[in-house]
């Protein structure tokens, strides 16, 4: 009887020790999980304010502060100037950590042709078939001349006698104006061509507005070309493209910036000798 006795208490506190080990154990596992996590707590770049989408990010609008951070938080940045002058893609919450899923570059593509266009710059588009598109040999980034040819219809006064169309613009705009004016010849026909444009750049082709310079463009089609204008240019172009006009592109050497100021000529002129 006494060893059973004996027997019971050694199992009782062996049991206790259990517990009381089991329990220090949890503890120090509990303070271990607390000690780790409060080791990630770093200071990433976060939203200052509430920034909405096309946002170019500043200095003012962004601040450091200190997170905890886990294996699923990735793409932060530690550092202000890893953001300065990148945009929003989407809405952003104050004090939210700022993540390359939300920001990109200011010229990335998912953020549109809006993005790469010049200040004060607007962006218009022009239907164009193989000749007026330069039998497809233009690129994003290139120059180009826009060249208009209509026709000018014209009378005498209190006749129904018509005026060609060099007669017409001389009584109009004064001796071989407009410049940079082509006529057929000064008292024959009504058509005409003018440079209306000058040095404009090729913002986009179709829908697409980079050029990679590994592609190979060789077999490469568009059927738009999409200029960047000012916005007295952008009217003009739509003012072109609403009569029964044509407007032809002429594409420019990359480098040559040179503005023409030439009196209008005739075509007939190259049969005369002069």
């Amino acid at each position: 009887m006494k060893v059973k006795k004996i027997r019971l208490i050694a199992l009782a506190v062996a049991f206790l020790v259990f517990i009381a080990g089991y329990r220090m154990l949890a503890l120090r596992e509990n303070h271990q999980s607390q000690t780790k996590a409060d080791g990630q707590k770093i200071e990433v770049v976060v939203a200052a304010q509430d920034l909405s989408p096309y946002t170019t990010l500043t200095k003012d609008m962004i601040k450091l502060k200190k997170v905890l951070v886990d294996e699923e938080t990735k793409g932060y940045y530690r550092k202000p100037e890893e953001v300065v002058g990148k945009v929003c893609v989407s809405n952003v919450f104050q004090d939210e950590v700022l993540t390359d899923r939300r920001l990109a570059e200011d010229n990335a593509e998912v953020l549109g042709l809006s993005s790469r266009l010049e200040e004060g710059k607007r962006a218009v588009s022009i239907n164009t078939d193989l000749e007026q598109g330069v039998s497809n040999n233009l690129r994003v980034g290139n120059y180009v001349d826009v060249i208009f040819t209509g026709t000018l219809k014209s009378s005498v006064q209190g006749s129904e006698e018509g005026i060609p169309a060099g007669l017409a613009m001389e009584r109009i705009m004064g001796p071989q104006n407009p410049a940079n004016a082509q006529i057929v010849n000064d008292s024959v026909g009504n058509e005409f061509s003018v440079i209306a444009l000058q040095n404009i750049k090729v913002a986009a082709l179709g829908n697409s507005f980079s050029f990679d310079s590994t592609k190979d463009y060789k077999d490469e089609e568009y059927v738009s070309v999409t200029l960047e204008v000012t916005p007295s240019q952008a009217a003009q172009i739509a003012l072109m493209k609403s009569g029964e006009g044509k407007i032809q592109l002429a594409l420019r050497p990359q480098e040559d910036s040179t503005v023409v100021n030439e009196p209008r000529g005739s075509v007939l002129k190259n049969y005369e000798g002069n």
